[in-house]
Parts: structure tokens; C-alpha cells; sequence
């Protein structure tokens, strides 16, 4: 039987990525002067270096993973899909023998959660990385996304939106 300990913190907004840099970087310092195993250096990920992959020796995999998030899906209320961060700062701390590493930093997201759509036939979309129509398969094939193109008619009629002729 172990403790596990689950937290999270967050950088203020006005924080620049130098400030969090060295904010963290204080932290990792202070975790070098306690009693433990080892303290990794403060690492930088950026885009597809952020996806933890299936190479089981990267040392930041298990921190990869964790700095997932599960953002709800509009179109499902109730279910949810990963996300993996755009860019992440972390560090870990093997606290001794017979532990699981201790992973501390800062993530950040892609806006949207669902990357920018290229042409994909509507059969195949659901094997897709997003799983869920878009706006514009809600509006180009309705019949194919009955639940997305009512919410997307509902909102247009709630703030007076009309379609643009073009």
C-alpha cells in the first residue's frame, strides 16, 4: 500500500514563459536540497514532443502522460477525450527506492482541442482524432450530424445570425 499525493498548480496569467522558467527552476532547487534520490534537469517539450510515443525508456514519458487533460466534448455532454499540451516545462523527483517519480511543471494548450480540419470524407471522420464533427460538417452535412447542426440552428436563431450569401 502507498500515498499518493495528486495536485496541481497554475502560472498567473501575467507571467511571462521567463518568469515561470524561473519560477520553477527555484522550485527544482529547493527539491535538490531535500532528502532524495535524484532531481532531474528543468525540461522544455514543444508540440508532438509532448505526446508521451511508445519509447518506454524516455525518462519524461510517465510526465508526458500525466500532463494530459480531458476536455468535455461539446457535442457529447458527459464525455470527454484526451489532449495533450502544445508545450510543456517540467522537471521530476525520484523520491527513493520503491517510488514513483514526482512530476512538477507547467503546461500549456492549444486553444481549440480539435486540430484545424482538412478535407476528410464524412464516412471516415469518426476515425479521426476529434471523433465529433465540426461546425462545418454540422452545416454541410446536417443529416450526418443531426445533434450539431440543432445546436449550431439554436445558437444562429438565439443571437439573430443569418447566413452570408456568397
Amino acid at each position: 500500500m502507498g500515498l499518493t499525493i495528486h495536485y496541481s498548480i497554475a502560472a498567473a496569467k501575467n507571467w511571462s514563459p521567463k518568469t515561470i522558467r524561473a519560477k520553477l527552476e527555484a522550485l527544482r532547487q529547493c527539491c535538490l536540497d531535500l532528502p532524495v534520490e535524484q532531481v532531474s534537469e528543468l525540461q522544455e517539450f514543444k508540440g508532438k514532443d509532448c505526446e508521451p510515443g511508445e519509447e518506454k525508456d524516455d525518462p519524461f514519458r510517465w510526465a508526458k502522460i500525466q500532463a494530459a487533460r480531458s476536455p468535455e466534448s461539446p457535442w457529447q455532454p458527459g464525455t470527454s477525450f484526451r489532449q495533450q499540451p502544445s508545450r510543456m516545462l517540467v522537471f521530476s523527483v525520484w523520491p527513493a527506492q520503491g517510488c514513483e517519480e514526482m512530476n512538477i511543471g507547467v503546461s500549456s494548450f492549444h486553444r481549440f482541442v480539435c486540430p484545424k480540419r482538412k478535407e476528410y470524407p464524412v464516412q471516415t471522420w469518426a476515425d479521426e482524432q476529434c471523433n465529433k464533427p465540426g461546425w462545418s460538417l454540422a452545416i454541410t452535412h446536417p443529416r450526418s450530424y443531426p445533434g450539431a447542426a440543432r445546436i449550431l440552428k439554436d445558437f444562429a436563431k438565439r443571437w439573430k445570425l443569418r447566413r452570408m450569401t456568397g
